[in-house]
């Protein structure tokens, strides 16, 4: 399996991630938190699009971050996802 391919599917999980757990109740991803993973996983896909292997490797590795940095307040079930 390629890079650009194993990139497309990590931004896709996280991507399952985000809708699952958008909105505005308890235990889900807070909108701005959600924003900001949402422009960075369209960064991996752009990358990804392009060609750009580093480009799309360093976008995900900021979207894992982002993910991993989420506020205590989002649930431990959305977290596992």
């Amino acid at each position: 399996m390629n890079f650009a391919r194993l990139t497309t599917i990590g931004a896709a999980t996280l991507c399952a991630g985000l809708i699952a757990g958008c909105g505005s109740g308890a235990d889900l991803i807070p909108s701005s938190n959600a924003s900001a993973l949402d422009q960075t996983i369209g960064q991996v896909a752009d990358a990804t699009a392009a060609g750009d292997c580093e480009a799309a490797a360093t976008a995900l590795a900021d979207a894992q971050n982002q993910f991993s940095n989420l506020p205590s307040s989002v649930g431990s079930q959305l977290r596992s996802r």
